[in-house]
């Protein structure tokens, strides 16, 4: 049986105010406890809905930070205080976990998240956004997409890692009508295994929109093999390499274009303000994979919990925890009662529904059916 779902938010207090969806086409539905995390960790300006994050359009105006010299506040503050959380999640004895060891662990991630958004994150978006509508105002709202270019990270830990599935996926295509799980002893298999290597070693925290109920390729390699396969399919005319090299062909003609018109006041202005509009692009890129061993770090704690409960009678298995709330959690560590096999079902069965379903971009005031 099927199992209906809506986008609601949760009280008309919200529905009072526009939300937009976090993360755009990247969004990903998060089972109950980590959408309540994540939405918990990013404030009273986002909610979950359906798993899905929003953030509140409305919110009035962002403090003004320092807008430059983000990228060494990062590398000097911020990428080593991620690094502690994520000692400190790794270090959690689950055996002795309780919800004084919880609420420490989220107020120094909310923390974290603040900090990096307040100092970082948002203050070099905004410099981002400013030359983009600079750059448009100038050279027309139809070249919004040649801005984009001159101030993405190129390339990115995500185009390298695609990089390495899609040279795997052409041995593997080259092996014709065989595309099984193997194939036979050739000086393909061996760079197809070289390959392998590589991307497990150098990209082993690789999941989507920093899902924590998802293994990550470090802990199922059969993922990798999944995604070469799946990219074994797509034409040579698909390959991400020439989608980047023809990116940053893009980025040198608007380059050139910048520099044909120097003289202008509001080109040099553009041109001046492009190395801290480039800053955006290349923290979040810097954060990609610290964050991402954050994220597997946390996992690993849930799944010790969720053991620790299965052990108790609590759970039927221990990914199971990924569908509790916090509280019953702390509740449950304690020697109490969760919530049931029959309502860890159903809400399995919802998550599965919001996965499938297409997240309306906006939610509340001024939204119609």
């Amino acid at each position: 049986m099927s199992t209906e779902v809506s986008f609601e938010l949760p009280g008309a207090a919200l529905s009072a105010h526009r939300w937009l969806l976090a993360c755009g086409p990247d969004a990903q539905s998060h089972p109950p406890l980590i959408a309540e995390l994540y939405a918990d960790l990013l404030g009273n300006d986002a909610v979950a809905v359906g798993g899905y994050l929003y953030e509140r359009a409305d919110a009035g105006g962002r403090d003004e930070a320092n807008t430059s010299g983000t990228l060494d506040r990062l590398h000097g503050e911020w990428l080593p205080r991620v690094e502690a959380l994520t000692t400190a999640l790794g270090a959690v004895n689950t055996a002795q976990f309780n919800g004084d060891a919880l609420t420490g662990l989220v107020e120094d991630w909310r923390a974290v998240v603040t900090g990096l958004h307040g100092d970082v994150v948002d203050p070099a978006e905004r410099v981002a956004e400013e030359f983009i509508a600079r750059f448009a105002a100038r050279f027309g709202a139809g070249q919004r997409d040649d801005a984009r270019a001159l101030i993405e990270a190129i390339p990115s830990r995500a185009s390298r890692r695609a990089a390495v599935v899609w040279e795997m996926s052409r041995l593997l295509r080259s092996q014709g009508s065989r595309l099984s799980q193997t194939f036979g002893p050739t000086g393909g298999q061996r760079e197809y295994m070289e390959l392998r290597e590589h991307a497990q070693r150098d990209f082993p925290h690789a999941v989507p929109g920093y899902r924590q109920d998802v293994p990550s390729w470090s802990e199922d390699h059969a993922m990798v093999t999944r995604a070469v396969r799946t990219a074994a399919a797509l034409p040579d005319a698909a390959s991400p390499l020439e989608a980047q090299q023809r990116r940053l062909a893009q980025r040198n003609s608007a380059q050139a274009e910048l520099a044909a018109s120097a003289n202008e006041p509001a080109v040099s202005g553009l041109m001046a303000l492009l190395p801290a509009a480039q800053e955006h692009a290349l923290a979040v890129d810097a954060l990609a994979e610290p964050v991402a061993r954050l994220v597997a770090a946390a996992r690993a704690m849930w799944l010790g919990v969720g053991s620790r409960l299965v052990a108790r009678g609590g759970l039927a298995e221990a990914a199971d925890v990924f569908y509790l709330q916090r509280a019953e959690i702390v509740g449950s560590v304690g020697g109490g009662e969760g919530p049931g096999s029959a309502e860890i079902t159903r809400r399995r069965a919802e998550h599965t529904a919001f996965e499938a379903a297409t997240p309306p971009s906006i939610l509340g005031a001024g939204v119609t059916a």
